[in-house]
């Protein structure tokens, strides 16, 4: 079912077309659910009424109906007297496998998802969230290689590595009826004479079938039977992959509270499927939208230049933006690095914009990735990048500093304290930093800024020791 433009309905001359004829208007479905909701006698079964209103769950969120109505299944429980938030808390682990074990994973299915998570954000998006770590954190999806996903692209019934096609040919070439020498050519001139020849025939579209042996046959059958393995297995977690992916696409879009405190997480999760040839094209579209999500209103552009340089820094295993690959990588990385620290530095501590801030700690979880390659995979030699390391270390240290408000109720996470910072990595790349760099880049604030994260950590954190850098 789609909704259909009136022109699609009418012809010019006002006559109903083959496609109107069998259209059923979706304000027409509409008006069916909720008359079906509204039945007398339903509020005296408390069972069968549950079980109606999981059955509309999907179908109340089918697009045509979601173009109509987008709070269609909140107003028909309310028809039915049911309390949403407490429907969800009594079915949740019954709704959410029913949805994520669909297999392809229509839109009904993410549309109904993306409305739970707005009725329920602190029961749906933990479980959802853990179901999308899960299947991104499969360790096969990094196990993917190059010539794998090559061949997951080949189509089926198609040879990918053709090498036996080509020795059968060179075979044919050398069992030619030529003579090794005579007068006229060597053996050698013939073959690349033949060879030549073959070459005329390709340009010109003459396809010569080849004839293989018996056991050429076998081997072209074994080849192409593990290619389609290869290409079922891999497209089985593309798959997968893609499914959980829609959904993270479908609650980013929505935005329900208490969304961005599992960033932090996403980002951890993402950022290594970038080098897996298979996930890095489908992760790389959620890994931007992360920005828009997270940054405060102001900052959204900024966020997504350090994403888009962050990206290319990592050099994933997909095709980046040309219009964001334009700027030379060395300039992109000073202007994003210098704008992260005027727009969360404040003029205290350096030549900040007005207003600025330091990020939440969500949002500075999506920016240290970059933070760290430009620390550790970037040259710091000449003035002006000694200058660049010192913005960064300003960075590190004041979001370090970040502490919870003391009105923070109890059970919710402060998003502008220090839980949901990176501190473990944090300590790491400072004690890599002081460990490593040279006597006249060493800096007494940069072991003061180890201390700020040390002082935050929580009792249950590990603690790098400073001395002899491990965890314990």
């Amino acid at each position: 079912m789609q909704v259909l433009p009136l022109e699609a309905l009418v012809t010019d001359a006002g006559e109903v077309t083959e496609a109107g004829k069998a259209y059923v208007p979706p304000r027409v479905l509409q008006e069916a659910l909720c008359i079906i909701s509204g039945v007398p006698g339903l509020e005296g079964d408390i069972t069968n009424t549950e079980q109606l209103a999981q059955e509309m769950l999907i179908i109340s969120h089918h697009p045509s109906l979601v173009s109509v109505q987008s709070g269609l299944w909140p107003a028909l429980l309310a028809r039915m007297k049911i309390d949403p938030e407490a429907f969800i808390t009594r079915h949740l682990d019954q709704i959410i496998p029913r949805i994520t074990t669909q297999s392809p994973l229509n839109q009904s299915s993410m549309n109904a998802m993306g409305s739970l998570s707005v009725l329920s954000p602190d029961r749906v998006l933990p479980q959802l969230v853990s179901t999308i770590i899960a299947s991104v954190q499969n360790p096969a999806l990094h196990q993917v290689t190059r010539e794998e996903f090559a061949i997951m692209q080949t189509p089926a019934g198609e040879l990918y590595d053709k090498s036996i096609i080509q020795s059968a040919q060179q075979d044919s070439i050398k069992k030619a009826n030529m003579k090794r020498e005579n007068k006229a050519y060597s053996f050698k001139e013939q073959i690349i004479e033949l060879e030549l020849k073959e070459e005329i025939k390709k340009k010109k579209g003459i396809k010569e079938e080849v004839q293989l042996t018996s056991k050429q046959k076998e081997m072209l059958q074994a080849q192409l039977d593990k290619e389609a393995q290869i290409r079922r297995r891999l497209q089985e977690l593309d798959g997968e992959l893609e499914a959980v992916l829609g959904l993270l696409d479908t609650i980013l879009a929505k935005n329900p509270s208490g969304l961005t405190q599992y960033i932090p997480v996403l980002v951890d999760s993402f950022l290594p499927l970038l080098k897996s040839p298979l996930a890095a094209p489908r992760i790389k579209n959620p890994f931007l939208s992360l920005a828009a999500c997270v940054m405060p209103p102001r900052l959204k552009a900024l966020g997504t230049l350090v994403s888009h340089v962050t990206l290319r820094l990592l050099k994933p295993e997909c095709a980046l933006d040309k219009s964001w690959c334009q700027e030379e990588l060395s300039v992109a990385v000073k202007r994003a690095v210098t704008l992260l620290h005027s727009h969360t530095i404040t003029s205290r501590v350096g030549k900040g914009e007005p207003g600025a801030t330091p990020l939440s700690a969500p949002a500075f979880s999506l920016v240290f990735p970059f933070l760290k390659m430009v620390l550790t995979e970037m040259p710091h030699h000449s003035e002006e990048e000694e200058e660049r390391m010192a913005q960064i270390l300003q960075i590190l240290t004041v979001h370090a500093q970040l502490r919870a408000s003391p009105s923070n109720l109890p059970g919710r996470v402060d998003e502008n304290g220090p839980e949901l910072l990176p501190r473990v990595a944090m300590l790491r790349l400072l004690t890599w930093v002081i460990g490593t760099s040279s006597p006249r880049l060493q800096r007494p604030s940069w072991r003061e800024c180890w201390c700020f994260i040390a002082s935050c950590r929580e009792s249950t954190a590990p603690l790098i020791c400073f001395r002899c850098v491990r965890v314990r």
